[in-house]
């Protein structure tokens, strides 16, 4: 299956097709669902709202740790950013609470918890 996507720059207008060559046999629904499966690869994990928030963090934080901690969490994001690359969504996950906890020791999560509240 190929999702096609044009945009008419002047009027915005956007025009999807679906094109379902060797889907034979499969019902609309089944086609439909596949598309919105699709949807997920069209978007890289590194472009996730909560991703970007936590690599913001760990930036922010970072300047204020001591040599040791910086090598520390320089290996946990080399590690995030590894499984953003991957795209793997156990280890983006695994990796991102062990990135979030260590973060949690020097601020709290106070980043985390002004995004909810801003999400609300």
């Amino acid at each position: 299956m190929l999702e096609v996507e044009a945009t008419v720059v002047e009027t915005r207008h956007k025009t999807t097709h679906v094109i379902a060559r060797h889907a034979r046999g499969m019902s609309a629904r089944q086609i439909a669902k596949a598309v919105q499966a699709m949807e997920s690869l069209k978007r890289h994990p590194r472009e996730e709202s909560g991703n970007r928030l936590l690599i913001r963090r760990a930036e922010r934080i970072f300047k204020e740790l001591s040599p040791g901690e910086r090598d520390m969490l320089g290996q946990l994001l080399d590690s995030f950013e590894g499984a953003l690359s991957d795209r793997d969504p156990e280890a983006i996950a695994r990796i991102g609470a062990l990135v979030t906890s260590f973060l949690d020791r020097f601020d709290g999560g106070e980043e985390r918890e002004e995004s909810a509240d801003a999400d609300q």
